[in-house]
This record gives structure tokens, C-alpha cells and sequence, in this order.
């Protein structure tokens, strides 16, 4: 921003520049007066002309203050400050300064050389800037507080969006470099592939390298609060691999996730899962397990396989070469893999792993239970295969990348 008004300012400073260069008081009269431009770069594509005025006048120490201001599409700045005299520095302070973000995030991601967010991205919301500090020549220092507000944003391609977004920063700067202190980050409600994360908190802090580091990360989702373990990212190519808790999640709202497998389910699972997300593929791999809790009672209902648990047993048992009698285990299997009737889980694992490739297994679930009715089936062994790209798993339902296979056992 300082970087965009160098020209109007260094045109208003040749006005004082012989006389703050002077080792003590001048005698000169006050000076003051009002200058109007507009900038242009046009080496920078997309970037709009920026009008600006500046007005100076005396300050004490026969010295210069000045009052400048910018405003462009989406854009407006007014800054303060005075002149370097001697050996003291001049100061400079952004009075206010308002971004709409729509307008202005991807012209900023170029020039930032961020080139990891997804062709289609959107981000809405009103950046504000406040500072302050003091500068020499070409070089400036102090502090920036940046806000902001009322932001969206969201990929169709990932299938995610956002809502409620707020951001608050602290900045450094010095010798015209612009580090990160610290920043919080808040958003109400993120949905991706049918679930709805709330109450998402990322704390973060500047790390060596221009890197962030993301010291505190949790959200609720699943019924219960999901923690992630700290890591740290480059803003440049956004991706990360962290360990993720699941204290107490609700297979109810599993259930959307694998919609092929499961009809309905009751009960909570819990584990901790080794992810690696980037921005542009969304989750590559998962790495864990999810179990029922010790004592945890869950209740599953099939989406519906004709013959899944029914094929593996005969319609009729043998008594003698000429007398049968039908197998009175059967009608109670087609009503539990038709998902007429529910079947009580006695153990239940979610295994997920990292391995990559259109074919390769991502997902294996063993289910072991026993029908509601269990007088003619003492146990039933349940196994789903999820295989597919892990973005693409996680999007059952919508997309056609993955594949789910059930099989069981006696």
C-alpha cells in the first residue's frame, strides 16, 4: 500500500526536501499546498488507476505533515505523515484503509505469488488496515493491525463453502518487509461433502521461512469438538499434514458420508487420524482409526444388498437324502441386509490409509453384531471396502471417483 503512493508522495516531499534536509530551523515562511494526481502502472495487469491527493502543511520543528489519500475500485487509504529531519525518522500512519476483498484477493495472490487456491475460488468480505511507524528513504518499520469482516468464501471443485469468516492480525514491519506477528481466525459454519463443520478457531503466529504457524485449531463437527495437533503451512502453497482427534463423534452424521453403505446409525465412535489436506486437492490421505467407545452400544441399518448376508447361507438344511427343512436364519438375514431390520454392533472399526491410486483401498469398516432378533443369528460379520482418490471418497454421493464394496462373513 506505502508501495503504491511512493510516486504521489515523493512528489509532495520535493516541496520540503531541502528544508528537512537542513540541520536546524530554516527561517522560511509556512508552506503549505495541495496536490492531485492519479497513478497508473500498467506493468501490473488487472491493477485499476489509483487517484490520489495530497496536502501538506507546517508542523512544529519547522517541519512537514501531510495528508494523504488514495481511492480506486474496492479501494481507499488516507495516511499521515511527516518528514525525516536530521537524525530523527519521519512517521507515518494509516489513518484508516478499507479492501473489498472480492474485488481485490486475486489481483493481491498474484502479486503475493500465492498460486495454491483452486481455479475457482471465490472470497468476499471488507479488509480494514490500520498502522503506524516511522520510515527513511526507501525503507519504512512499525506495526499494521489488520480486520477482516463479513467473508465468504467457497470451491465448487473442492465442494466446500464458508460463511461467517472473520480474520484479526497483527503485522510487523521492517525494512519495507512485511512479516506476521500473530493472527486468529474464526468462522461460523464450513460445509464439505454433506457435512457442517460450526465454531471453527485457528490461532496462528508467524514461523521462520515466512511460514505460519497454527498453535491452536478445533471446530465442532460430528456432535462433538474435533482438535487438531499444531503445524505449520507456507502461504505461498497451502498444505499441511497434522494428527486430528475424534473424541466423540455421532455415527448419525456419518451416515451422509457413506450413503451406498448405511441407512441409518446410532452410537459413537472415537479415534485419531494422521490427514494431509492442500489447498488445491483438498484431502489427500487419512491415515487412523475410529472405534466404538468401550461399552458403547451402536445400532446400524443397511442401505439395502439384496443377498449379502442371505447369499452365503443355504435356503434349506438336510436332515436325510429325502427331507429338508427350511433354514430359519434366512428371513432373518434378508431383513437385516435390506435394511428392514437393524443390526446391534458389538464391535466396530473404521480403519482409513493413506495409499494413493484410482483402484487403491482407502477405507476398510469391520462390523461385527448380531441381529435384533438374534434367536436364529447369534453373530453377523460386516466388511465395506472404500476404494477411490480420498477427495474423491469423501464426496460419495456427488461424484463418481470412488467405489464401495460389501462383503460378509459368518
Amino acid at each position: 500500500m506505502l508501495r503504491l503512493l511512493a510516486r504521489p508522495l515523493a512528489c509532495a516531499t520535493l516541496a520540503g526536501g531541502l528544508w528537512a534536509a537542513e540541520p536546524g530551523p530554516a527561517p522560511l515562511p509556512p508552506l503549505s499546498g495541495d496536490l492531485v494526481g492519479q497513478l497508473a502502472l500498467p506493468r501490473i495487469p488487472g491493477l485499476p488507476p489509483l487517484d490520489w491527493r495530497v496536502q501538506f502543511r507546517p508542523a512544529g520543528g519547522a517541519n512537514l505533515a501531510f495528508d494523504a489519500s488514495a481511492s480506486a475500485p474496492g479501494f481507499e487509504v488516507q495516511l499521515a505523515l511527516t518528514l525525516p529531519r536530521g537524525e530523527t525518522p519521519g512517521a507515518w500512519r494509516i489513518v484508516s484503509a478499507k479492501i473489498d476483498a472480492a474485488y481485490w484477493w486475486k489481483l493481491t495472490a498474484e502479486l503475493g505469488g500465492v498460486k495454491s487456491l483452486p481455479p475457482d475460488f471465490e472470497f468476499t468480505g471488507q479488509v480494514t488496515l490500520t498502522g503506524s511507524g516511522s520510515w527513511r528513504g526507501a525503507e519504512a518499520s512499525g506495526a499494521l493491525h489488520t480486520t477482516l469482516a463479513a467473508s465468504t468464501a467457497r470451491s465448487s471443485l473442492q465442494n466446500w463453502t464458508a460463511s461467517g469468516l472473520t480474520i484479526e492480525g497483527d503485522l510487523d514491519l521492517a525494512a519495507s518487509r512485511v512479516t506476521l506477528r500473530e493472527a486468529h481466525v474464526r468462522a461460523d459454519t464450513v460445509q464439505t461433502a454433506g457435512v457442517t463443520l460450526r465454531n471453527l478457531v485457528f490461532d496462528t503466529a508467524g514461523a521462520e521461512g515466512g511460514r505460519v504457524a497454527v498453535r491452536r485449531a478445533e471446530l465442532t463437527a460430528f456432535g462433538g469438538q474435533i482438535t487438531l495437533a499444531p503445524f505449520e503451512v507456507d502461504p505461498a502453497k497451502v498444505a499441511f499434514t497434522t494428527s486430528v482427534d475424534f473424541p466423540n463423534v455421532v455415527l448419525a452424521d456419518v451416515v451422509p458420508l457413506v450413503p451406498q453403505a448405511l441407512k441409518e446409525a446410532k452410537g459413537r465412535i472415537t479415534g485419531r487420524v494422521l490427514v494431509h489436506w492442500d489447498s488445491k486437492e483438498g484431502l489427500v490421505s487419512a491415515e487412523g482409526r475410529l472405534a466404538t467407545l468401550p461399552g458403547e452400544t451402536a445400532v446400524l441399518r443397511l442401505a439395502g444388498y439384496p443377498g449379502l448376508l442371505s447369499s452365503r447361507m443355504p435356503e434349506r438344511i438336510a436332515l436325510v437324502s429325502l427331507l429338508s427343512l427350511r433354514n430359519p436364519a434366512i428371513d432373518t438375514l434378508r431383513r437385516v441386509e435390506l435394511g428392514e431390520d437393524t443390526l446391534i454392533v458389538d464391535r466396530l472399526n473404521i480403519d482409513l490409509f493413506s495409499l494413493t491410486g484410482a483402484s487403491a483401498r482407502t477405507a476398510r469398516i469391520n462390523i461385527v453384531g448380531h441381529p435384533t432378533n438374534d434367536r436364529d443369528v447369534k453373530r453377523i460379520t460386516l466388511e465395506v471396502n472404500v476404494a477411490g482418490p480420498l477427495n474423491q471418497v469423501v464426496k460419495l454421493g456427488v461424484g463418481k471417483g470412488a467405489s464401495i464394496q460389501m462383503r460378509s462373513g459368518k
